[in-house]
């Protein structure tokens, strides 16, 4: 596995293949399936994203929103192995984010969240 680094200025993250591929289709609001398992990760944490919308932008919109310290992204072939997972980012371990979209991955972080 070749993995590829993308460099944001705040928020780095490394790829596969297929996570090269995930991130192209959310950049350009596309769809996104994949036959085979990816990988993606980003070990300094990530800015604060809905974890409903990968297009939201605005958190007073609504939806539930979450700033992941380090952690794992797994991009799946097919949700049947995710289908019981959590879909709140808070519930303490691995979760479920953008269910229901064409980016839907497995969230799996590295750190505890702080107490709020």
């Amino acid at each position: 596995m070749t993995l590829k680094y993308t460099f944001q200025k705040k928020h780095p993250m490394c790829n596969d293949e297929v996570g090269m591929k995930w991130m192209k289709a959310a950049a350009e609001k596309k769809p996104f399936s994949t036959d085979v398992v990816g990988v993606s990760y980003m070990l300094a944490g990530d800015a604060l994203v809905s974890n409903d919308n990968p297009a939201a932008t605005d958190p007073k919109d609504g939806g539930v929103w979450v700033q992941e310290g380090p952690h794992l992204m797994i991009l799946l072939p097919t949700t049947d192995s995710i289908a019981a997972l959590s879909r709140d980012p808070c519930s303490g371990g691995h979760y479920v984010m953008w269910d229901k979209t064409p980016l839907v991955q497995m969230m799996i972080p590295l750190a505890a969240k702080p107490k709020s």
